[in-house]
């Protein structure tokens, strides 16, 4: 298996209480830049608490001093000192007494991980609760008053921040990948794409890509107003990005089957890229067509509309309800949701996937012939008989009938039912024969 950093990178952003502005979301975004190479153009950017980006508002910093949940016995249930988990992300400041039926309009639970805390945030609403192991939360009196105290601020500054590292190629165009970065005490669910996106920028920085039709940025965020700050604040390069991915989930040890989410026109060539790249390495995969799950839904949005695919795993149930079409990892969402679920090996499975489609996407171009008629290979030295190796002959003898400007060099090899590699390589050699041009 090929040496990474991922599962270390992993070790050390996992246990910040990240979320949309927090100090420690800060931390996890500096120990990111610091796994991608120094020659790359990583930035961290900040916007302003309150401003206004399209119809949204940047919320403010959150930092959590101390939160509690306890009986009039002293037992505590509940401690953020503990596990950040226990409190909602974004909790309002609360210190009071409740009885037990007052308080159960302020408990979350999860029956479906009874044992574990699940994770509820309540970024926009002024709102206030604790987040409860469900078998727990059944063994609590309900003839006992409880005691609240929760100790938070509100801060106007720093700002939101958003990492983006930028692999220039000189090309007039980019590639977006983006990923997350906020779910605090949460590893498949963002931070699996999050260290995938480092090892592939690192990748293709030391094996550059050759000849490539586009840059790509990296972009690492917190979900939703991060991508959304980050493009309102940068409308220039939505014309100037072509394609984007987004990614998460992708490294839970059990899973298997992989879901390739299309962008809004199912029929952008980013599909069709990552759909043959699954297909040529054998994965098992489904597709569902466009839903809004994360920054996705930002990245192909009204006024946007850069063709995003989403690529995570699970399985469709079947349902065609947004949400319900999908079984995702039992742990998702909760404290289970840790490093002892992750795989190395899965996470390289999904790089070495992004790898190859990002290498095609940003190699791919269309192909047209200089002038009318067929080609004379012979007379370029390209010819071979197919009386002496009949596929490549027959291969010839329909790939002199589509450069005429009207198909990519992969719409070309899916028709032919051949590798990419190998029909962009003989394209390349006519063009270097300046018998075809690049369009």
């Amino acid at each position: 298996m090929k040496k990474t950093t991922m599962m270390e990178l992993l070790q050390k952003i996992y246990p910040l209480h990240r979320t949309l502005i927090s100090d420690d979301t800060d931390k996890a975004l500096e120990i990111t830049k610091s796994y991608l190479s120094s020659e790359l153009k990583t930035n961290i950017h900040e916007y302003p608490c309150g401003s206004k980006v399209w119809t949204w508002t940047i919320p403010q910093r959150y930092k959590v001093n101390h939160a509690t949940l306890k009986d009039e016995d002293g037992t505590i249930y509940a401690d953020f000192a503990w596990n950040p988990l226990y409190l909602w992300s974004y909790s309002i400041a609360v210190n009071k007494e409740l009885s037990y039926q007052e308080l159960t309009k302020h408990i979350y639970t999860s029956q479906r991980k009874p044992d574990h805390i699940p994770w509820y945030f309540k970024f926009y609403d002024k709102a206030w609760g604790f987040s409860l192991e469900h078998n727990k939360y059944l063994k609590m009196p309900q003839d006992k008053k409880y005691f609240v105290d929760i100790d938070v601020e509100f801060l106007n500054s720093p700002g939101l921040k958003v990492l983006t590292s930028y692999l220039d190629y000189g090309c007039e165009k980019d590639l977006l990948l983006c990923t997350n970065v906020c779910h605090p005490y949460q590893t498949n669910d963002s931070l699996s794409g999050l260290v995938a996106g480092v090892e592939l920028l690192n990748r293709l920085h030391e094996n550059p890509i050759k000849n490539p039709t586009r840059n790509i940025n990296f972009l690492v965020c917190p979900e939703t107003i991060g991508s959304i700050s980050y493009l309102a604040n940068n409308e220039q390069i939505i014309d100037k990005t072509t394609s984007a991915f987004f990614t998460e989930m992708i490294g839970h040890k059990d899973d298997e089957n992989f879901i390739l989410q299309l962008s809004r026109n199912s029929d952008d060539l980013i599909n069709h890229v990552f759909e043959y790249v699954l297909k040529k390495q054998g994965k098992s995969f489904s597709i569902r067509n466009f839903e809004r799950w994360n920054d996705e839904g930002n990245i192909n949005g009204p006024g946007v509309n850069i063709p995003c695919p989403f690529i995570s795993k699970g399985t469709l149930t079947g349902e065609t309800r947004p949400y319900f079409s999908t079984k995702i990892y039992d742990e998702y969402h909760t404290s289970a949701d840790n490093l002892d679920i992750i795989s190395e090996k899965k996470l390289l499975e999904a790089v070495d996937i992004f790898e190859e489609a990002v290498r095609i996407y940003c190699t791919n171009y269309i192909p047209k012939q200089k002038e009318r008629g067929i080609i004379f290979l012979s007379g370029l030295g390209l010819h071979t008989s197919f009386y002496d190796d009949p596929d490549a002959g027959i291969f010839m003898d329909k790939i002199v009938y589509m450069l005429e400007g009207k198909q990519s060099i992969l719409e070309i090899a899916l028709e032919l039912q051949m590798d990419y590699w190998k029909v962009k390589d003989f394209i390349d050699k006519l063009v270097e024969c300046d018998a075809v041009k690049k369009q």
